[in-house]
């Protein structure tokens, strides 16, 4: 996943439905539906984008609070040349 894909909303109600979100209010989910695969059994990745090099803190911060995950196993540069920043995706 990645800011720059704009699927991290979508992912965020999937991972609050399976309860490995900051919360599992509004997920559309069951109680029934959660998972019985630990999230720590899961690695899941992201992007920075190329315009956010310049603010990788808020970028990251902006991805968790999207995805309502607590951290993501790796967090990459999605390309490692700078382009002109336009500001986080909201």
């Amino acid at each position: 996943m990645a800011e720059s894909y704009g699927n991290q909303a979508e992912l965020g109600k999937l991972f609050r439905g399976l309860s490995w979100g900051t919360s599992n209010s509004g997920s559309g989910f069951t109680e029934s539906a959660k998972s019985r695969v630990p999230r720590t059994d899961v690695f899941i990745s992201s992007k920075v984008w190329a315009t956010n090099l310049n603010a990788v803190g808020a970028a990251l911060d902006f991805t968790l609070e999207e995805t309502g995950l607590v951290y993501l196993d790796l967090y990459i540069i999605h390309w490692p040349v700078p382009l002109r920043s336009v500001g986080l995706v909201s």
